[in-house]
Parts: C-alpha cells; structure tokens; sequence
C-alpha cells in the first residue's frame, strides 16, 4: 500500500479543480471502506409497526463483463446482496452476497469481501460459439448465448430466492438493468404480488417476500407529468425526474 505522502492530494489545476469536491470523495472513501467490510450505515424508516419486524432488504443487478478476443459476446453476472439491519436504533446492517456455487451448489450468503474477491471468477463465463475464428461469425450464436445466459439466470434467481424463506425480506430489481434477461420484469409481462422466474407460470409471492421492480430517469423511460408551479412561475413539466 503506498504511503500517505504518495496519495493523490487535492488540487486546482487550470479546468482540473478537485478542491471543491473534497467533502464529497472523503465521504465517499469511508462510505466504499465500510462497503468493502460488509458494514453498512443503514437508514432506519420511521413506519414503526407497519412493516414487519426483522425486515432485510436484497438486491438483484447484473454486472456486465465487456467482450475480449477470448470472448466474442458480452456476458452479464447476476450478483445479489443482502442487508440484514442490526438491533433497531443502531444504524447498523450487516451485508452479504450470495454464492450460488457454495453448499455442493445449493448456494449460500457469504460475507460480502468474500463474494468482492470472487467477483473475478464469477465473471468467466463461456458462451457457446464465443470461440475466435469462423464459429464465432455463425449465424445465431449471439441469440444461442443470450438464450443459455437467460436459463442460467432463472436458475440462479430460484435458488437465490429459495434461500430468502423464513424472514421478512423486500427484494428490489431494477428494471433496465434485468429485465434483458430476467425476462419476467419488461413492461406487459409483470404482476403484482406474483413472481416468475423460470419457465413455469407466475405464482404468488411467498408470504415473507415482497418484490419491488425499480425504474429510474435510465433511457429516459421514468415518465413525467403535468406540475403546477406554487410560486409565480410557469406551469409545465417539473424537472429534476
């Protein structure tokens, strides 16, 4: 590790200026060092009694690995963590992430700097027809990769959420980002309170689990609406959405 003096300080040089964002990289230095730990501070809500006691919260998101000479076809990883908030009042959540291939492949939550250091090995995936030369230029081996990436996804997501029974739990997913390949999330296809995630039909949550499927202002999909201006501005489209 080098020492502090080598550590890039702060500076305003011509158009470069990291001085006025001092605050914020510090801030975001702690925030990523308790990341790496599995430490989390955790925002309590304020609903007391109205939700479940206990509750974690666990998040889908699937990392994208670029395509290289080995491999033709980008591949995406599917990773989830999971937020286990401490004693209330605390603040503190503890963090795990889910390994699909620990227990003899039945899967289990491992501290979360053990699945950072796996991160590398999850994210050698082999496509069929990624090999360099004439196969990778065959006709459909794209869609043949996307179809396997899509069958091994549904198998992950069942195993994962299988793991989720017993304890409340809210499970978000951001659209944009799974629904290539959790299919089930696209717009047309998804249910409340149900859940699908492999080739059998949707079906009602498990009583413990709750799913959120989280849409932002990405690709400019989060629609708007008419605001009224309270001050004596105009009327229109509010902004910052």
């Amino acid at each position: 590790m080098p020492s502090p003096s080598s550590w890039p300080c702060p500076k305003k040089v011509g158009r470069y200026n990291s001085m006025k964002n001092v605050a914020h990289r510090a801030s975001m230095a702690w925030d990523d060092g308790l990341r790496q730990l599995g430490i989390r501070v955790h925002p309590e809500h304020g609903l007391g009694n109205r939700l479940p006691e206990g509750l974690r919260y666990a998040a889908v998101w699937l990392v994208r690995k670029n395509r290289t000479a080995r491999n033709r076809w980008a591949a995406h990883v599917p990773i989830a963590v999971l937020v286990t908030p401490q004693s209330f009042g605390s603040g503190i959540a503890s963090v795990q992430g889910w390994d699909a291939g620990a227990d003899d492949g039945a899967g289990a939550w491992i501290p979360y700097p053990a699945l950072l250091l796996k991160l590398t090995r999850l994210a050698e995936v082999s496509l069929p027809g990624s090999e360099a030369g004439a196969e990778a230029g065959k006709r459909g081996s794209w869609r043949r990769g996307m179809e396997e990436q899509r069958r091994d996804m549904e198998e992950w997501l069942q195993k994962m959420r299988r793991s989720l029974r017993g304890t409340p739990t809210v499970l978000l997913a951001h659209g944009q980002n799974a629904r290539s390949h959790w299919t089930w999330l696209q717009d047309g296809r998804v249910e409340p309170d149900r859940i699908r995630d492999g080739h059998a039909r949707a079906r009602r949550l498990d009583p413990d689990l709750r799913l959120v499927r989280v849409r932002t202002a990405r690709g400019r999909e989060t629609a708007q609406w008419w605001g009224v201006n309270p001050k004596d501005g105009p009327n229109g489209l509010p902004s910052h959405l």
